[in-house]
């Protein structure tokens, strides 16, 4: 239904009479080649639907459709395709500027995510790198559709977040959640800025980690973001986000239902640019309330990425990051929750023209449990049209 509702939406912008709505057709594409180990499932880029995949890939199609219905209202919608599942309705919302008559700027819909910088540079013409931060990328053993029984439960299954499976109780096959969702969120958005600071405040369903077209509960999401713009060079931002993150069919303790889980995350984010130099930072803390554990699942994550242009087209990048999961108690003492992953990536590109880039990288990971084959090189094209 809510595909049905967004295309009907989308339909109507597009049908109506050009006095009202000035429609722009543009898009990106992604073309790559990758020579990875086989057992990537833990991250959601390099695969799909859990497995791996080597050799060359139509990586991602972008089809972007926007208008104007006045001066003061636009809308712009995001399809995406991966080369093989039929094409999906990625983003979609109305832009209200100047709303109510002030400096204030407002979307609905399926909105962009004012979290970090990465989320707004994913798309494969804007990241130099072909991989997401972990943040972004790693499957915790955590999901949405089912509880573990005690703390030794999910300790058991550290560094399985990847599988299908691995929760006996759930009522779905899903994956376990990133600490934030690439996906765009459904909700409202308001946005300005005063005293070189941006202010951003969203309400979105679910929490920032799962970012659902529509509520898997009735709690909504409050998304915050403060940024210092003023400096020539750098820019610092604040990220706080609280939602409930369970489906509302998860059987919780008696007296509670899933709203009463939440996930609770806050964090910075850096930027620095001179000259021929370009480096970014993120780091995350995030915090679970889950059934059945005294603590909460607590961990943080961080990147520190770095990019030099030797000149106008050509360029090398490299990104360190990694998430720690802390110790919970169980009856064999205390225990991470989750296994601790680190990921190195190096890549040089090079700008054939303004529109197309070619990139080649190398990926290594390493978790500090059993460390699965989850290494990746390879080769990308990526291009607007």
């Amino acid at each position: 239904m809510i595909k049905l509702s967004w295309t009907s939406f989308l339909a109507f912008l597009v049908l109506l009479p050009n006095s009202y709505s000035e429609i722009h057709l543009s898009g990106a594409y992604s073309f790559l080649y990758n020579n990875g180990d086989s057992g990537r499932q833990n991250y959601v880029t390099g695969g799909r639907n859990g497995d791996s995949y080597n050799g060359f890939h139509v990586n991602k199609m972008e089809f972007y459709v926007e208008g104007s219905l006045d001066d003061n209202v636009t809308w712009f919608s995001e399809f995406d395709w991966n080369g093989s599942d039929s094409p999906n309705l990625s983003l979609a919302y109305l832009r209200f500027n100047k709303a109510f008559g002030k400096n204030l700027v407002i979307d609905a819909g399926k909105i962009l995510n004012p979290l970090g910088l990465f989320l707004q540079r994913k798309s494969a013409h804007q990241n130099l790198l072909f991989g997401d931060p972990l943040l972004y990328d790693y499957h915790t053993t955590l999901r949405t559709d089912g509880v573990v029984a005690n703390g030794a439960q999910i300790a058991g299954l550290a560094g399985l977040g990847g599988s299908f499976n691995n929760y006996a109780n759930a009522v779905t096959n899903k994956q376990g959640l990133t600490l934030v969702d690439r996906d765009y969120p459904t909700g409202v958005m308001a946005y300005s800025r005063k005293d070189n600071v941006d202010y951003y405040l969203a309400f979105t369903n679910g929490a920032v980690s799962q970012a659902e077209p529509d509520d898997s509960n009735s709690s909504t999401n409050v998304l915050l973001k403060m940024a210092y713009v003023g400096s020539k060079n750098a820019r610092l931002g604040f990220n706080y986000s609280t939602g409930a993150y369970l489906d509302s069919n998860v059987v919780v303790p008696a007296g509670r239902t899933s709203n009463d889980y939440r996930q609770t995350l806050y964090g910075f984010d850096f930027q620095y640019e001179r000259q021929r130099w370009n480096v970014m930072a993120e780091w995350m803390v995030s915090s679970f309330e889950t059934p059945n554990i005294a603590s909460d699942l607590d961990s943080y994550g961080y990147y520190l990425e770095g990019q030099y242009f030797w000149n106008e087209s050509f360029y090398g990048a490299v990104r360190f990051g990694g998430i720690n999961f802390e110790n919970i108690d169980t009856p064999l003492g205390k225990m991470s929750w989750d296994s601790n992953v680190n990921r190195t990536e190096l890549g040089i590109g090079y700008y054939v023209n303004e529109q197309v880039l070619s990139k080649f990288y190398i990926q290594l990971n390493e978790t500090d449990t059993t460390d699965p084959k989850d290494n990746l090189l390879g080769f990308q094209l990526a291009g607007t049209f």
